[in-house]
Parts: structure tokens; sequence; C-alpha cells
């Protein structure tokens, strides 16, 4: 459009400045030249670990070389001669000469043995991966003494290591899990930011070992020390950088890089770069989609200078000597797009197009904004950020317009399911923005989701902020996922999003949290809790604020439970909340079954596990609404993640769901909603505070309720196909659905997990169609007023 905006599924915009030069997915590390020709970005992404080179001068991408599990570690070193990539799960330093503009591989370095145990673990639970589990994740060079710096996630432990190979490894144990470390300008020290500790850990270069720690910000990342002995530290977790007077061992200065008041946590600064010669500090700001600009000439007196608009999701920054170029990576590029290149088959389903996941990041380079330009900057920063609307008139006296405000609806059913896209499920409705010829699961699959979008509302226009269930459950819970989780998924051996790593928590916890702080009852059945080996044997809660709110027999994420039996467990306590009254203000009621086991022989057909989970959904729904509860109650439910599923609209499209007396009948609802828009709504009911800067802005589904009850009891619809239904021996895709670990809800790749549920459904002829990820570009005229 002609003002360049982009639409995020996040209900964001991007207006991103500067020349784009595209690069793999997902671009986390980046090192640029000594002498600002070349930049190298290390791609961490879905789309495979690689190292692209970019010539800064012309603007382009010239070399692309594999590198997988690099993650955040690359860095120039000898004057810019060689350059050094971390080797994840392979326990190496990689060593590339640099001549002509071009990499090429000259050695690498063992830290340790090849980790043999590497892979997804269930749940998060603590484990023994052996002596090879190290994963060298950041680099930095140490040019006073010709040495790298490296440090590793799983062992938490710095590494001083000789490019030449002649000394031994010199490890320093941590003590918490680090992000990133720096060598100092004087030579003597090495800095490292402990990830886990909110803390700097200042480490002897000579003697290698810990001489102190420095308190800081939650989620210390990345770090810069000026010639005037300070050094910059960003706080991930919050808002903030941490200015260290090193002379003095302490914070003498903290920078607040919110663009307004009072902002609540979820902005993510992670990178910063410093211009000595503009006396500026730049800080990347990832979930806010700028760059924050500082003037840091007087220590102590550092003041704000304005904002940057950058692509999404920036993840490091550099500035070029001379003119002080910007150079940015944007994690996710510059939002979702359209192929420029249409496949060779002309089939119907060929109209949605997709970009390559490969090609989704992007260095932007940006030139030194003026005074006038920061203030351009600054305005259209705030621009970008969503204001949410309100509910006015009838429906405020239902949705409250802020928290503390009175509602009819006490109890709130809050269901969370796994990985369908709308199209999947909803795409064969008429009334709404469908496409049938995607729908996988449709009527005769889900008659009790069809049932309830038609007597309640259909919303076709809502969207999942996650791509996986690792980011999804933190979105869903805590309206916001962690630097930690999102820079971790599709590239961490681990999984540990959901409970039993705090570094995936974030500033303001999660939606219990918010209860707990307000005084609200909860309970959870399924969310963020450790199954038990024997399946006699009680649940626990994965995360300490959910100790004694848990439902002990309803388990998990595990697709070998049924979701009828899951909704037997529910019964059984809600039955005795009917009787006996009690019933907590807020249940989170996990159905993820939905997810499937794809072909796996002998288990259930994709069909069969969504129509099992439709049946529990309409189960449930059916008895609440035949309670003592219902008049005062809303049950909301949401996916995930829409897990890159076919959609003719975006990607990230999910199926939404209402069932409420205050709900309004009948009704199609076209406004654009999120998941932390339901989040917001679930708020605003019980009065609970925003827990980050996306809950705040969301729009809450307001337009869906009214003051008119209409208490009718909702009647379930019987499963219309069996939902014994097993896959027969030989179905499409088995040997590969065999290979995959399915009892891990971020395990199996979704592009791979759609490929097969769509011949498992469609037929092995069937050509599968691409995945769409719209621009939601929006000219002035169509913009939310």
């Amino acid at each position: 459009r002609p003002d360049g905006a982009v639409r995020l599924p996040t209900g964001w915009r991007l207006t991103p400045w500067g020349r784009r030069v595209p690069v793999g997915d997902f671009p986390l590390g980046l090192s640029v030249a000594p002498d600002g020709r070349l930049a190298v970005a290390s791609c961490s992404g879905h789309g495979g670990g690689q190292l692209d080179v970019v010539d800064l001068a012309g603007g382009r991408r010239v070399q692309t070389l594999p590198r997988p599990g690099t993650w955040l570690g690359v860095a120039f070193f000898d004057g810019g001669r060689r350059l050094a990539a971390s080797g994840g799960t392979n326990n190496r330093v990689y060593l590339y000469d640099v001549a002509g503009g071009r990499l090429r591989l000259a050695d690498s370095l063992a830290l340790g043995p090849a980790w043999s145990a590497g892979g997804q673990y269930p749940q998060g639970r603590p484990a023994d991966f052996g002596p090879g589990a190290i994963w060298p994740t950041a680099i930095a060079a140490d040019e006073a003494r010709g040495r790298l710096c490296v440090v590793s996630r799983l062992d938490s432990a710095l590494r001083l290591v000789d490019p030449a190979g002649r000394a031994p490894v010199v490890r320093v144990p941590l003590g918490a899990v680090p992000y990133g470390c720096l060598a100092s300008r004087a030579g003597d020290s090495v800095y490292v930011s402990l990830w886990s500790a909110a803390a700097v850990a200042v480490v002897d270069a000579g003697r290698g070992e810990v001489v102190r720690t420095i308190p800081v910000g939650a989620h210390p990342s990345a770090m810069l020390e000026s010639a005037d002995g300070r050094l910059f530290v960003a706080n991930a977790n919050r808002n903030t950088v941490s200015v260290i007077s090193l002379a003095r061992g302490r914070v003498t200065e903290t920078l607040d890089a919110a663009p307004e008041a009072g902002a609540p946590a979820g902005l993510t600064p992670n990178a910063l770069a410093l211009d000595p010669a503009r006396r500026r500090l730049y800080v990347a700001e990832a979930d806010g989609n700028c760059v924050a600009v500082f003037d840091v000439a007087v220590p102590g007196h550092s003041r704000a200078l304005g904002f940057v608009p950058v692509g999404w999701y920036p993840t490091a920054l550099a500035v070029l000597p001379g003119d002080g170029t910007l150079v940015v990576a944007d994690g996710k590029g510059t939002g979702s797009s359209a192929s420029t290149v249409a496949p060779p088959d002309t089939a119907a389903w060929c109209r949605y197009l997709a970009y390559g996941p490969r090609d989704r990041g992007a260095l932007s380079l940006v030139p030194a904004p003026d005074a006038a330009a920061l203030a351009r900057g600054t305005r259209a920063v705030l621009a970008n950020r969503p204001r949410a609307r309100a509910a006015r008139g009838a429906a405020a006296g239902v949705i409250p317009a802020a928290p503390g405000g009175r509602s009819p609806i006490r109890h709130v059913f809050y269901v969370f399911k796994e990985n369908r896209s709308y199209d999947q499920v909803l795409g064969d409705m008429p009334e709404g923005d469908g496409d049938s010829t995607l729908c996988l699961f449709g009527e005769q699959v889900t008659p009790n989701h069809h049932a309830l979008a038609r007597e309640f509302v259909l919303f076709d226009n809502t969207y999942c902020e996650s791509d996986g269930s690792a980011d999804g459950h933190n979105w869903g819970m805590g309206a916001y996922s962690t630097d930690y989780v999102t820079k971790s998924v599709g590239t961490s051996p681990v999984y540990d999003y959901e409970g039993g790593n705090p570094l995936a928590y974030p500033e303001a916890g999660y939606l219990w949290d918010a209860c707990a702080r307000a005084g609200v009852s909860y309970r959870s059945y399924g969310e963020f809790v450790f199954n038990p080996d024997d399946p006699r044997d009680t649940v626990r809660a994965g995360i300490p604020a959910l100790e004694g709110h848990t439902a002990p027999h309803y388990r998990g994420y595990d697709p070998t439970v049924s979701d009828l039996d899951r909704y037997r467990a529910w019964l059984e306590e809600f039955d005795r909340y009917d009787r006996d009254g009690g019933l907590p203000a807020l249940s989170i009621v996990r159905l993820p079954n939905d997810h499937t086991e794809g072909t796996c022989a002998g288990r259930p057909t994709p069909r069969a596990h969504v129509a099992e989970n439709d049946l529990a959904l309409g189960l449930m729904v059916e008895r609440i609404s035949h309670s003592r509860y219902w008049n005062e109650s809303a049950v909301f439910v949401i996916e995930d993640d829409a897990s890159n599923g076919p959609d003719h609209v975006d990607a990230h499209r999910t199926v939404a769901l209402v069932a409420s007396p205050w709900a309004r009948r009948g009704a199609v609802d076209h406004t654009l909603y999120t998941v932390t828009g339901v989040l917001r709504t679930i708020e605003l009911v019980l009065g609970l505070r925003p827990m980050s800067q996306f809950d705040r802005a969301a729009t809450p589904l307001a337009a869906a309720f009214t003051t008119r009850a209409d208490t009718t009891a909702y009647r379930h619809r019987p499963a219309r196909i069996d939902v014994t239904e097993t896959n027969l021996a030989g179905a499409w895709g088995q040997e590969r659905s065999e290979r995959l670990d399915w009892k891990v809800a971020d395990a199996v790749p979704p592009d791979e997990a759609n490929e097969i549920l769509w011949h498992a459904t469609r037929g092995a002829a069937a050509p599968p169609p691409p995945v769409v990820r719209a621009a939601f570009t929006l000219a002035p005229a169509l913009r939310p007023r």
C-alpha cells in the first residue's frame, strides 16, 4: 500500500526504515568486519542453520554456508581475517578464513565429544545429559590475548579457546545459564551475561575464574563496553538497559527503553550498538519492532533521543565505522508476504502462495538518523502500536472497559487446544471468510465446533501470535513469549517451555499469577503440568504458582490419552462443584488431541483424533450450560498455534469460539482478534491487570457480547464418525509419522505434520497447498480507527 505499512498477526504494524538485504530464517547472531565491508549473520530458524555473508557496500548477500546449530555464535577475529562460528550439538567451534569477501572453512576445534543424547525431551523434566551436553552458543574475540571466548548453555560454562589449538581449553563454570560474552577492552576480564541469574559475571581472563557478579535486570543479553569504563547490558525480560560502572562494580544508571511511561514488560531489548562519534547507544527492542536511541555522552546523565522503526523482531545491531549506518538483523524479516514466483502447477489451490521460509530474515541498513528523522521515527513507532478499543455501550456492561469494572460473568472456562488453522476446521462455513477446498476437518468431523460457531459467534479473523506450541502456550498463558522461548524454539535440544525452567517465565508471570495477585481463584486442567510415568499416579504442577491448583487426574499433553478421558476427569470435579459450590473463577482446560499423531500404525486416524476432541468440547459446554453456573459463565476456546496450517488468509489464522448466555447468538464477528485479545477479555471480566505490552494493547472480544442474556442451554452434537477409527498399516506417511516424536508438542515439524495430515484426509494424489502468510498491508483509509 502507498504508506508501506504491514499489519502483523500480533495486531501491531511495521513501517521499517532502511534498505533490506534478505538472509536466512531468523538471523540471531551478527558480526561486522572491522573495516565495515562485510557482515556475517548466523541464521537459526526452522529453515535450518546457516551463515550468510553480506556485502554491506553493495547491499547484497554474497554467500550462504550451511552451519546447523550455530545459533548466536559468530565473530570476526584476527583483525577481520578470520571468523569463528559455534557448532551446536556438535560441540565444536568452526573457523573460517576470510578472503575476497568470502568465507572458507579452515578448521574446527572440539570443545567436547559430540552430544549423542541430543534431541527433544518431554516437558522440561530434569535429565542427565551426560558429558557431551555442552551446546556452545555465543562467541567473542579476545584480540588482546589471541583467544576466543565461548559460552555454552547446557553446562553453563565459559571456555577460553586458543584458535590455533596449541593451548588447552580453559573451562570456567558459571553457575547460571549464559547468553553472551565480551572480552574487556583492557584484555584483563571477560564479561558474561548470566541469562538465568539477572547478573553479569566478571571473569579474570588470566586465572580463568569468576571474580564477581554484578546484579542487573531480568534476562541480561547483549553487552557493550565504552571507552570511559561503562558496561551497557540489555535486560530482555524488562524494558531496560543497565549501565554498570566497572570501576564501582555496580549499576549506576538504568535506561528505560519503553516509548510510553509505566509500560509493562514485553518490548524485549536484546541487542546494543554504540556509536562513539555521535555519543549514541542504540537498543534493539525485539518485540517492539524498533530501535531506541539514547545520548550517553555524559555518564549518569543519559537521555532518550527517540526511536527508529525497523523490521519484525530485531535481534542484533552494529554501527558501521565512518558514516554511522545502522545494521539491524530483523529476525522475522518485514512480515509475511505472498511469493513472487508461482509454482508450475496451476491447480486451484495454487492461488494461495507463500514465501519460502528460508528467506524470512533480513539485514536492514538504516542511515544514522538526525534529530528530524528521530522525531518522525518516534511518531511512527508510537503509531505502529495497537490501541485497544474498549467496550462501549451495551457491551461494556458485560466486558468492562477497564479492570475493576463489573461484569455479570463470574466464571471463565479457558479451553486451550492444539495446532489448527481456521480453514482446516471452519473453512466450510459459508457464513465466514473460509475456503472449503482447504478444509480437512469440516462439519462431518467437527459438528460441535460448527454448532458453537453458528449458535453463538463465528470469528473468522482471529490470529495466533505464535509459530509453535512452545511460544504458543506462553503467549496464551502469559501474553508474551520471552526471548528465551522465541530464540530457542526450533533450535534448542530441550523442550522446557511449559514449566521446569524459570528462563521461560515472563517478568509478570502467567494468567494464574495475575489471578493470585488479584485474589481470584483458579485451577488448571492439564496446562503447565507434568504427566506421571504411571497413569495411576497424579499429575504434578509444572510451575510453583500452580501447586495446589491442578486437577490431579487430568493429564497434560499426551496424544495417547483420550480427550474423552480428559473430559471425564474434568467432569468428576465439575459435578462436585455443581453440587457443593466452590467453582474457581478461572478454569484453564487443555484439550490437546486435535494435534493428532499423524498416521502412526494402530493409533487413531487424524480425523478420529479431531472428532474425539470435538466431542469432548461439546460435552463440556453442554455440561456447563446445564449447571448452576451457566448464567454467570463464559467459555473461551482458542488454539495455541495454527501450526502453519492451510489457510487462504494467513498461516496464523485460527479457530476461536465463545459460549455464554451473554454472547451474541447467531452472529459473525469479522473484527481482527488475537490470542492476547482473548486473554485481555478474560482479564477484564475477572478484574486482572494486563501482564505485558500485548494484552494491554489487544482488542477484547467485546463486540461478541450483549447485555441481553439468552440462557438457552447448549446441546452437544454426537460424533458423526467413529472416534476409535485407527490408521491402517501402510497409511500415507506412516513410516515418516513413526519416526516423529508426537509425545512432545513441538517436536514434530509443522510443515511435515501438515503434509501428512493433508494426504491422510485428501488422499495420496491430492497436491498439498503451500502455506500462506498474509501481508496485512493497510492503506490509511483501511486502518482501524
